[in-house]
């Protein structure tokens, strides 16, 4: 009895990781699904502004680097995601430099770009 609910959970936790509701931060990807958003993206045909059509292209080819090159499947994911919203012709908005591991001398560089189109 004890094995079936030990395996039971496991099948739950290996099945939740399977979603996106699996990520290291709340602006992270999922490993699992990188693969998955990767192909996505590289298949969407992008829409709206031609901004939002090159920022589509600048996300595919940073979510390529992170995964080909880096192998940072997390961030790999987030940006295929983030290409995923701009080809919709949505706007995914500028990265918040707090939520990720900068150290001072970046942040200050990037806190004033950021508050002068935020």
């Amino acid at each position: 009895m004890r094995v079936s609910t030990l395996a039971a959970v496991g099948a739950v936790v290996v099945l939740g990781a399977c979603t996106n509701g699996m990520t290291a931060f709340q602006h992270g990807g999922n490993p699992l699904m990188q693969p998955y958003h990767v192909k996505q993206a590289d298949r969407a045909v992008p829409t709206g502004s031609d901004f939002n059509q090159a920022l589509t292209g600048e996300y595919r080819a940073l979510a390529a680097k992170e995964g080909d090159t880096w192998y940072d499947f997390f961030d790999s994911d987030f940006f295929a995601r983030k290409a995923l919203i701009t080809a919709s012709g949505a706007e995914a908005g500028p990265e918040d430099p707090g939520l990720w591991r900068l150290d001072a001398s970046e942040r200050t560089q990037l806190d004033p770009a950021r508050g002068s189109v935020c």
